[in-house]
C-alpha cells in the first residue's frame, strides 16, 4: 500500500509540472498533494526533504508556520521532515 501511495505521489508530481503554467494553476495543488503522499510514504523522500529544509531555513520557517495551521495529517508529514538541530546557525 505504501508503494502504491508513493507511486501515486510521483504520478501527481509529474502531471502537476506541466499543469503548473495553466491559467488556473491546478498543477500547484497536484504537486503539493503529490509531495505530501511521497514524503508520507517514503523514508528516502523524508530524508531528502529533511536535508532540503535544513539547507533552506526560510522555507523551513514557512513550513513550520503552515504546519501550525494545517490539518493533523499535514502536520504529521511536516513533523517527519523536521530538520535535526545541529547547533550551527
Amino acid at each position: 500500500m505504501r508503494l502504491l501511495l508513493a507511486l501515486l505521489g510521483v504520478v501527481m508530481i509529474v502531471i502537476g509540472f506541466p499543469l503548473f503554467w495553466t491559467p488556473i494553476p491546478i498543477g500547484l495543488v497536484l504537486i503539493v498533494v503529490g509531495l505530501t503522499l511521497l514524503v508520507g510514504n517514503s523514508v528516502m523522500a523524508q530524508n531528502a526533504m529533511r536535508g532540503f529544509r535544513a539547507r533552506n531555513r526560510a522555507l523551513d520557517r514557512r513550513l513550520q508556520e503552515t504546519g501550525a495551521r494545517a490539518p493533523a495529517w499535514v502536520r504529521a508529514v511536516l513533523d517527519k521532515t523536521q530538520p535535526q538541530d545541529t547547533g550551527n546557525p
